[in-house]
């Protein structure tokens, strides 16, 4: 994700550069169980503990930690097996 925005803290039980979160990309959709690590201030890189599909850049993302809204971000890329993929 570029630009990810987290208005709250993260998560007391969780270290500092990688938290364990749960997303979601999509109006009603349940959430996802993800790894959140930061990269760099502008960018942080998801991995959701299943495949999904139609995860595409441009979408946004949004972080909960339970009922909690940590924040957000928009995707900017999406990899499957390591390997970025390419849309048109």
């Amino acid at each position: 994700l570029k630009t990810p925005y987290l208005f709250h803290s993260r998560p007391a039980h969780q270290p500092t550069n990688s938290y364990l979160l749960a997303l979601a990309f999509r109006y009603r959709q349940k959430d996802n169980g993800v790894t959140v690590k930061k990269i760099d201030e502008t960018h942080v890189y998801v991995t959701f503990d299943e495949p999904l599909k139609a995860v595409t850049p441009g979408q946004a993302a949004v972080f909960y930690d339970g009922d909690v809204c940590l924040g957000g971000g928009t995707i900017d890329k999406v990899y499957k097996n390591g390997k970025a993929l390419n849309y048109l």
